[in-house]
């Protein structure tokens, strides 16, 4: 190192930015990369077959927010009366990133239950709540007393995290067993990436 320059100065690297960035970058990579693998077999006028079976099993329940009626759209399987699965997607996903296990829960004898939380996937997207963890959390509550759910078994993943943990504290008799899978517990200092922006209202 020449002396005469001193020590040269550290960069500093704003790693919060460049993470929202890469996140950015993959998502949109999904998205183009989904476009691609579909448009092989659909018109535009079509949608992916997938995606058709997916909605045409699910159904649409009607709850309270405290404030308006929600439509939450809801796919159930499985025999009446076994053991229920409860599934919470993360963002941006929605009741159809579990189309692949719900028939394998189904073949275990389980009542499964994949839903779209309000203001994502099929279900209503009303402005004016402010979609946090604790709402979320009420409408959760108000779908699983419309679904008679007495007990079940939570699944939570990436952003649902918080969501069914809450419920869990504050329901805890309606839980038989919490599966985590990729979330994250403190929330006090999170930072929304980009992609669930898109979501927000």
């Amino acid at each position: 190192i020449n002396a005469e320059y001193g020590e040269p100065k550290k960069s500093k690297v704003n790693y919060g930015v460049n993470y929202c960035v890469l996140l950015t970058i993959l998502t949109l990579g999904v998205v183009v990369l989904l476009m691609l693998l579909t448009s092989r077999s659909s018109t535009p006028y079509e949608l992916p077959a997938e995606l058709v079976e997916h909605v045409n099993k699910g159904q649409y329940i009607p709850i309270w927010d405290g404030e308006r009626e929600l439509r939450v759209f809801v796919r159930v399987e499985g025999p009446k009366g076994a053991e229920t699965v409860l599934l919470l997607h993360g963002v941006p996903f929605s009741s159809f990133a579990y189309r692949h296990m719900i028939p394998m829960l189904v073949s275990q004898n389980l009542r499964v239950i994949a839903i779209d939380f309000p203001g994502q996937g099929l279900s209503d997207k009303p402005h004016g709540p402010d979609y946090s963890w604790s709402y979320l959390a009420r409408t959760l509550k108000s779908l699983v007393d419309a679904l008679n759910i007495e007990q079940a078994h939570l699944v939570v993943h990436d952003i649902s995290g918080p969501i069914g943990i809450e419920f869990a504290i504050n329901n805890p008799s309606r839980i038989a067993s919490l599966t985590i899978a990729n979330t994250l517990l403190n929330v006090e200092h999170f930072v929304p990436p980009f992609p669930m922006s898109l979501f927000l209202y």
